[in-house]
This record gives structure tokens, sequence and C-alpha cells, in this order.
């Protein structure tokens, strides 16, 4: 499976697409999606994020069926469909701390 980035229409041109991740049939999965190095978006531009199933079946995405985020909308089969809201995180990945690096300084912090 991977998600697929769409500029100005949900059938748009695609802006870019995620690496490739392997989805299980019949089991609950939490999945993350890494996009190959910076995308490049536009303030006010609307974008479509499509999940796309590269092998047969169906695939059904869990989503939150009511949100207060207003800057969006959820679409199911290219329908507008109220106002659920799928859960997502933007930046750039980087390498996290050490243990005893964060030990290190914490305690030099705290002391």
């Amino acid at each position: 499976m991977i998600i697929n980035l769409r500029q100005n229409a949900y059938n748009g041109p695609i802006v870019s697409s995620t690496t490739p991740v392997l989805v299980l049939n019949k089991i609950t999965q939490i999945s993350t999606f890494y996009f190959s190095g910076t995308v490049p978006v536009t303030p006010n531009q609307v974008y479509y994020f499509e999940p796309e199933l590269l092998s047969s079946g169906s695939l059904f995405i869990g989503y939150k069926p009511s949100s207060t985020y207003t800057g969006g909308i959820i679409f199911i089969n290219g329908v507008p469909s109220g106002p659920g809201d799928l859960w997502f995180q933007e930046g750039t990945l980087g390498p996290e701390p050490g243990g005893v690096w964060l030990l290190s300084f914490g305690g030099s912090v705290l002391f």
C-alpha cells in the first residue's frame, strides 16, 4: 500500500507518493507511511491523501467520525463525507537522541 499526495482534486496530479508498506490481511494494523524526501506544498492550496492498495482485495481505513479541525474535509470514494478526520503528522524525520545523552543532559539541567 502507498499514499499518494494529489493536488487540486481527488483525481488531480500526484505530487508525491510514499514508499510501499506491507499491509496484512484480517488484522488491525497501524502503519506509518514516509515520503522519500521533502514534499513541496503551497499554503492555501488543496491537497488530497489517496490510499492506494497495490494488491488485490479490499481495505478498511479507520477514521474519527467527528472533528473540530476546520481546515479540511474527508472524502470517501471521491465524495465529501462530513466532518470526519484522519490522524497524520508532518515534519522532517530525524534521529532521536540516545538514552545516555538524555540522562546526561537532564542531569546537568537539574543540578
